[in-house]
């Protein structure tokens, strides 16, 4: 399709292919991919996550912005109607 909306981690700017991600519709490269997940140690691993998904999502440990969010929402919906 070709439109930078459906590209892995938009609207961040990432490599077509990555260690984790790719573009191509090509059963090698996903064996490819595979393969690297089952054997990546774990402190590698953790720092290529870092690197590639700081830009693509924030870890945000107990989902506290989420919750802030639906509590915001929640306390609008019990507020009565303003009249004009």
């Amino acid at each position: 399709i070709g439109d930078e909306a459906l590209k892995f981690g938009w609207p961040a700017t990432l490599a077509d292919d990555g260690p984790f991600w790719t573009h191509q519709l090509s059963e090698p490269r996903l064996r490819e991919i595979m393969d690297f997940l089952r054997t990546v140690v774990d402190q590698e691993w953790d720092q290529i996550r870092k690197d590639a998904i700081k830009d693509v999502i924030d870890f945000d440990p107990g989902n506290s912005q989420f919750s802030i969010s639906v509590k915001s929402l929640r306390e609008s919906w019990q507020r009565p109607p303003t009249t004009n």
